[in-house]
């Protein structure tokens, strides 16, 4: 999957020092097994067995979650908690260490056919959450929230919605099924930023051309989604902290044939994944929204 740049903006330079200081890191292990549905691509099955290991890794070193209203928010518009594969667990996974599948086919009761299982062991470094700010982010198909979906189709525009009960410091990446992981926000008209400033209480729309959306004195990067495949599956990464913060090094945008688009700047996952987790394991307050997009080819 391709994202396209349709307009390219001049550059200027501002860079920041990161801040933050770990805490409270242990070695977790955890391990899960997962049916691979017939619905589910190999992937999909993949992905899905290693957030239920690394919730089970979380679980095993913080203990359980309980979810009690009365004391998952607390001051400030934040919580103690955090969200993988749509579990809230009582810890935050900083990076893998080391990991492992494997399939086992199994006959089906009473069938001639067979089932495959993952099973799925992991180990990595975690922390536990003490509290973060309780971070509103939607993907839209249109700039406005209630075109929020995570199912897209091939040429059709992308937009997020944004939302921080504090202050901070925002940038937005889209990871591939290549290995490169591109960033999307800040803009390509604000050159070699590393993130932009966000208020407390206010409602963000990026991507949009629309003036009164825009809320940064810049031009818009709108964002046309491609593939060549008949589905294609994507993660789009909203990194928040309420202080500022480095980015890794990227590589210049990429011109199209065209010459109306570009492909934003990028870098390889792996180095992407790395940065997340010296940046998570530096700063507690540092944070990771993931949603996971599909994008379908049209008919």
């Amino acid at each position: 999957m391709k994202i396209i740049l349709l307009l390219y903006c001049t550059a200027f330079s501002i860079l920041l020092p990161l801040t933050g200081i770990a805490q409270n890191i242990r070695h977790a292990r955890g391990s899960s097994q997962l049916r691979i549905e017939n619905n589910m691509t190999r992937v999909q099955a993949l992905e899905k067995a290693e957030d239920q290991a690394i919730i089970n890794a979380i679980e095993n070193s913080f203990g359980t979650y309980i979810s009690q209203e009365g004391n998952t928010v607390v001051a400030d518009g934040k919580v103690s908690y955090n969200i993988i594969g749509l579990t809230k667990v009582k810890g935050e996974w900083i990076r893998t260490t080391k990991s492992d599948a494997k399939d086992d086919i199994r006959p089906i009761p009473g069938s001639k056919e067979t089932e495959t299982w993952i099973t799925f062991t992991i180990e990595g470094d975690a922390r536990e959450i003490r509290s973060l700010a309780n971070l509103e982010v939607k993907t839209l198909r249109c700039p406005q929230i209630e075109c929020e979906t995570v199912d897209f189709l091939c040429l059709q525009y992308f937009y997020m919605y944004f939302k921080s009960p504090v202050d901070g410091y925002l940038s937005i990446y889209s990871d591939e099924q290549d290995g490169i992981t591109r960033r999307l926000l800040p803009y390509l008209s604000q050159g070699s930023q590393s993130t932009v400033k966000v208020r407390g209480d206010e409602s963000y729309i990026f991507f949009s051309t629309d003036k009164k959306l825009n809320k940064f004195n810049c031009i818009v990067d709108p964002i046309k989604l491609f593939t060549d495949q008949s589905v294609e599956f994507n993660t789009i990464y909203a990194v928040f902290s309420p202080n500022d913060y480095v980015k890794s090094f990227l590589s210049e945008a990429v011109p199209q044939p065209d010459k109306k688009s570009y492909l934003p700047k990028s870098l390889p996952t792996k180095k992407f994944q790395e940065w997340l987790s010296d940046s998570q394991a530096n700063s507690p307050e540092f944070q990771v929204k993931r949603i996971k997009i599909s994008i379908a080819k049209n008919d």
